[in-house]
């Protein structure tokens, strides 16, 4: 008998369950939508039936082949082109056999060909599908149609997974995870060019619309630009939740935001929410609960991972994404400043004067921390220092000097670019016939201010190229006290940072590095 691989089919669909951040019932949802999409479909229907214990979505897009049905009942395989659209592995059908007494699915391909299946999973190692007779439940000419059949109620009792089959719960994963799909706004600047005829939802007949979508002026819109680029990446739009203060009116002149929206700022592409928050971005609002917002850019679509929750995290994808995260803080901040976020708030104050050491130091950190943490460049700044160079022949060597010292202290792209500026720039002469010149290095300011209502428990925030120290805190009280603002504030602004380190990196291993080599740094300026 000769050896084979065999593969425990169950074990390998729970392990792709456990990838995702929602439910599962959620997740089969999402990726149903997800397919449908990727195959053209303007068009997509849920229908659910409580008897039969039967969900079934059905789509309008360009269906399968003979051949691509059945490659289709293949576990591993998947013909998506990762940045071709958000359905990679076809998972959704896939992962329903969890849950499911069967999965029948029907298709309508081309030249008018019809194909139907039966499939379950049995036993570990097992997921027998046979031909079955096509019941026409695609109303369209091309189309397909997956329907899950779970187990039979329990005697006197509710199956756990009876959640897929409410209407309510469908239409709030659609609204939670395709929100820019139903958005006007969203459409009409962005999505249309990438779904030309657009695209619709409907559950049991009803079509799913945003119930605050329609009369809400207090959206501020913003395009995302990437240098050198004459067309926009992508749009978005912030605003606030809700109407605490009158000058709130003055400024958005009209309803509030939607509350679809959980607080933050939602970055999406090909109309899927992936993340929700502010840490992404690499901005900490005063207002972050208050604030809701969404970026849409369909490039990003090169870089998800296969659950769509998050992006890929090698190096050739976290430079890129680093890109776009910046382009994005540069669209952002102007419209956090219209909303009253500016960082030079009338509370804030500067650092006193016994905290610029520390400043400085933490400076010198960031730079010998660049080449293992590239991401922190789109959140500190860069602060430029005068070197003076001897004139005449020791001129050049300054110069060449210079420039190396630029590439080791600067942070990725951007300090390539500031060296390149000053490997043209022109040295000026000082009185004593020396000449000066300005090099880059990595900047982040401090300051301290009292922070009031939801936001009084944080220790700080950042924002732009400052680190803001809450003063309202009990822990900043006690270290005045004690005299220990220093430490309170490193503390502080290694806890800042690490919100904006990238994923897969532990807590501890950031902030111990920040820490120890802050130390090194203190040590070193007290022997000299």
């Amino acid at each position: 008998m000769s050896n084979e691989t065999r593969i425990n089919l169950k074990h390998l669909l729970e392990d792709i369950r456990d990838s995702y951040s929602s439910p599962i019932e959620e997740v089969i949802i999402t990726e149903l939508v997800a397919n449908a999409l990727d195959s053209g479909a303007t068009r997509v229907d849920f229908f659910t039936d409580l008897g039969q214990a039967r969900v079934t979505c059905v789509d309008n897009g360009r269906g399968m082949s003979r051949p691509q049905f059945r490659e289709y009942h293949n576990i591993a395989s998947s013909d998506k082109v990762r940045g071709e659209g958000i359905g990679f592995a076809g998972v959704g059908a896939k992962l329903s056999l969890i849950l499911a007494d069967s999965v029948v699915t029907e298709t309508r391909g081309p030249h008018g060909g019809r194909c139907a299946s039966e499939w379950r999973l049995s036993g570990l190692f097992r997921a027998p599908w046979k031909f079955v007779p096509s019941s026409d439940t695609i109303p369209h000419p091309r189309g397909s149609s997956v329907s899950i059949v779970l187990p039979a109620r329990p005697a006197g009792g509710r199956s756990p997974t009876e959640k897929i089959l409410g209407e309510g719960f469908i239409e709030r994963a659609i609204i939670k995870h395709f929100y820019p799909l139903l958005n006007h706004g969203m459409n009409e600047k962005i999505l249309r060019h990438v779904y030309k005829k657009g695209v619709e939802f409907f559950v049991n007949g009803r079509r799913v619309v945003l119930p605050d979508d329609i009369g809400r002026h207090n959206d501020k819109w913003f395009e995302v630009r990437l240098p050198k680029q004459r067309r926009p990446i992508g749009y978005g739009f912030i605003a606030f939740k809700d109407r605490e203060a009158g000058w709130l009116d003055k400024i958005t002149g009209g309803k509030p935001a939607p509350l679809s929206l959980a607080s933050g700022l939602a970055v999406s592409t090909y109309g899927k929410v992936i993340k929700t928050g502010w840490e992404w971005a690499g901005v900490s609002p005063k207002s972050a609960y208050q604030l809701v917002g969404l970026v849409e850019i369909p490039a990003l679509s090169t870089l998800l991972t296969t659950n769509k929750d998050g992006f890929l995290t090698d190096a050739a994808s976290l430079k890129k994404y680093y890109r776009f995260r910046k382009a994005i803080q540069g669209a952002i901040l102007p419209i956090l400043k219209m909303f009253g976020e500016d960082s030079a708030t009338e509370a804030a104050v500067k650092a006193p004067a016994n905290m610029k050491p520390l400043a400085r130091r933490i400076e010198d950190v960031l730079g010998n921390l660049a080449g293992d943490f590239p991401e922190l460049e789109d959140v500190i700044g860069v602060r430029r220092l005068t070197v003076k160079a001897a004139a005449g022949a020791d001129a050049s060597k300054a110069k060449k000097k210079g420039k190396e010292e630029t590439l080791r202290l600067g942070l990725g792209d951007a300090a390539q670019k500031n060296s390149e500026r000053e490997k043209n720039s022109v040295l000026k002469s000082d009185p004593d016939g020396e000449r000066q010149k300005r090099v880059s290095k990595p900047g982040l300011k401090l300051a301290l201010e009292p922070f009031t209502g939801a936001d009084k428990d944080q220790l700080g925030r950042i924002f732009e190229d400052t680190a803001y120290i809450n003063t309202s805190h009990p822990a900043w009280t006690r270290a005045r006290e004690q005299r220990w603002e220093e430490l309170h504030a490193a503390m502080v602004v290694a806890l800042l940072l690490y919100d904006f380190v990238a994923l897969g990196r532990s807590p501890q291993e950031f902030v111990g590095r920040f820490l120890s080599e802050l130390s090194k740094q203190r040590a070193e300026r007290t022997l000299f």
